[in-house]
């Protein structure tokens, strides 16, 4: 599906402030895409459970809505334009003493990108 059929569809997004909300509605403008926002939502539960309903599409990490696939309730659709990424932060608290775990943890998520 190209992001541009996604004009006419209702999309239900994410609260205001979410890192998600903004990756989207940031992918949308970059394609010229004017989203037929149906609703905004903070919960991914009461998101998911509208979509099932069938009463409108939304964008939800791979992890949120993974039982649900595998259940045939949701269905995962790819984008033509390709993944969508959400840029993040690793962030530690200044002068804490940390943790080997917690140390290797940036080069393991810089290997994985």
């Amino acid at each position: 599906m190209s992001l541009c059929e996604l004009e006419k569809e209702p999309i239900i997004i994410r609260e205001e402030g979410s890192g998600s909300r903004y990756a989207i509605l940031s992918l949308l403008s970059s394609h010229n895409v004017n989203p037929s926002v149906l609703l905004e939502a903070g919960s991914v539960e009461f998101i998911k459970e509208y979509i099932m309903k069938g009463q409108g599409i939304s964008f939800l990490y791979k992890p949120e809505i993974r039982l649900e696939a595998t259940l045939g309730l949701l269905k995962p659709v790819a984008v033509k334009e390709g993944p969508i990424l959400v840029q993040t932060d690793t962030v530690f608290p200044k002068g804490a003493d940390l943790s080997p775990p917690v140390k290797a943890f940036p080069q393991l998520i810089e290997e994985e990108a």
